[in-house]
């Protein structure tokens, strides 16, 4: 037997593991919550848990409570918030602190709570982060708060957070838009303030999301009166070509400025652009934009996000052509009566030509936000649709009208993978249409699934489908008799259906649940014998 050499003996392969590397190796695996536990143990377990307790801050409150001097107040005094006090902060007080910095890669400003607090005394931070960053080694910042403030926007304190912990090793920086009630949009001003700081300290970044608004930043308003100071007139858009590596971005329709466009259009990676609504765009200039073919050559995924209707009809009308490498659309319109002449439904499907000059779109997702009326697609929305490469749609809240159910689907359609037709009510002798579409994997609809004494014998079994999805307000039969040739027809169609998927079931509609149940043992019955 040949002896192990002192080379053998001590290679990292053959050596034992330290109790450290043992911990850390613990630690690597275990949650947050057990790394805690860990950290209490012991001190070799302490030192290797605290670098993953650190890693992600939810809530940057407990970061502030390694200041010694940071008060907070959460007492009612006129506002509905806690204030978070960081005044006389000097050197000294930063021990603590800079000891589990080092750790922190994710920063949640608000926690997965969303609870807004108003940071004062921002300036000691933000005078320290200009000498050495206060996170070395952070990755993320976010900003997110989906609480309503009455008294106050959450806009105020995006520029300090952005001042006090940008860093050279930052990726993102999101400011997440708030649906509840727009309270996420800063102006212009503290817009460029913002990409600043970003361009100065974080040029490697990768994903932003800022939400600039002209009708945001009158004289006082959102609390950006306390950075007024530090303000210029140099527009947002004209720090972009600093991020040359910038991928993802977000932000509102004030991105479709003509300047702002173009300037986005001419990062060189930038590849998924999200936008949400706001009371700004620059609709003249669109034109302009089209003769610039050298623009977005990476963009290839496009979210037009609860715009208003005005908007709305503008980015579909010239989009497309805007965006020559575009495979994923998703537009969804935003319900507000006050905006809602601009365009409803039947508008929305008379521009779907225009997604033509999308020749690469595999994915659309439309999404109108109407709780009292559906809308219908008809044989000439089913002729544009047949001339894109679609892959994925979903289309909400639409549905198919009897001579479009009639074509052949499988023409319409031969590459689709995915459908998603919720409010679509499909009774059970109109599925054989679905099943002429050849790829065809995961398909959604309101079903009703009721034996009809004219169903025909399927001819058509498609093999492709394993996912068959009923969506709300679908309905079953109750009978066994009844549930088990509904049964028959799935199987018939489809010999790889395992089931169906029912989908936000009601407590009080437990029966339905049952008559689901029993529908799906069916299935799974009849698939060895007809399969």
């Amino acid at each position: 037997m040949a002896s192990n050499t002192p080379d053998q003996i001590s290679s990292p392969s053959s050596r034992a593991m330290s109790l450290f590397e043992i911990a850390d190796l613990v630690a690597s695996f275990s949650t947050r919550h057990v790394c805690v536990r860990l950290a209490q143990t012991s001190g070799v377990l302490c030192t290797a848990s605290v670098p993953y307790i650190w890693a992600y801050v939810d809530d940057a409150r407990n970061l502030f409570r390694l200041l010694p001097t940071m008060i907070e107040d959460d007492s009612d005094h006129g506002f509905s918030w806690t204030k978070i006090y960081l005044e006389n902060l000097q050197d000294d007080d930063f021990g603590i602190f800079s000891a589990y910095a080092p750790h922190v890669k994710v920063l949640d400003v608000y926690g997965r709570s969303r609870e807004y607090y108003e940071v004062s005394y921002w300036r000691c931070l933000i005078q320290r982060a200009r000498e050495r960053p206060l996170l070395p080694n952070l990755r993320a910042l976010i900003v997110a708060s989906d609480k309503r403030l009455v008294e106050r926007e959450i806009a105020s304190d995006q520029a300090g957070w952005a001042g006090a912990f940008a860093s050279p090793s930052l990726l993102e920086f999101t400011v997440v838009f708030c649906e509840k009630d727009y309270s996420s949009g800063i102006s212009y001003a503290a817009a460029s303030f913002i990409l600043q700081i970003l361009a100065q300290r974080s040029p490697k970044l990768q994903i932003l999301g800022l939400l600039p608004d002209n009708d945001k930043g009158d004289e006082g308003e959102n609390g950006e009166s306390a950075f007024l100071a530090f303000f210029t007139d140099r527009r947002f858009e004209s720090y972009l070509s600093s991020f040359a590596d910038l991928r993802h971005v977000s932000g509102t329709v004030a991105w479709f400025h003509d300047q702002p466009f173009q300037k986005l259009g001419e990062l060189p990676y930038l590849e998924t652009l999200t936008v949400y609504r706001s009371f700004d765009v620059d609709y003249d200039k669109a034109d302009l934009w089209k003769s610039r073919k050298d623009l977005f050559p990476a963009l290839h995924s496009l979210t037009l996000s609860n715009l208003y209707k005005h908007s709305a009809k503008f980015a579909l009308s010239r989009g497309a052509a805007l965006f020559p490498n575009l495979t994923f659309l998703h537009l969804s319109l935003y319900h507000e009566f006050q905006y809602d002449d601009g365009l409803d439904g039947e508008q929305l499907i008379s521009l779907l030509p225009t997604l033509l000059e999308g020749v690469h779109l595999s994915r659309l997702e439309l999404a109108v936000d109407s709780q009292t009326k559906n809308y219908m697609f008809d044989k000439s929305g089913m002729d544009v649709f047949s001339k894109l490469p679609l892959v994925e749609l979903s289309l909400k809240p639409f549905y198919l009208t009897e001579n479009a159910i009639n074509m052949d689907l499988g023409a319409v359609w031969p590459l689709l993978t995915r459908l998603e037709l919720p409010t679509h009510r499909a009774p059970l002798a109109d599925l054989s249409s679905f099943a002429t579409i050849p790829c065809l994997k995961y398909l959604a609809l309101r079903l009703d699934l009721w034996p009809n004494d004219n169903q025909k014998t399927s001819t058509i079994h498609q093999t492709e489908l394993t996912q068959l999805v009923a969506c709300p307000v679908s309905t079953i039969a109750s009978e066994p008799d009844e549930i088990q040739s509904i049964a028959h027809v799935l199987v018939i169609t489809w010999p790889n259906l395992s089931s169906v998927t029912w989908s936000q079931l009601e407590a009080e509609e437990a029966q339905s649940r049952m008559y689901a149940d029993n529908l799906n043992c069916c299935i799974s019955e009849l698939r060895p014998a007809e399969a």
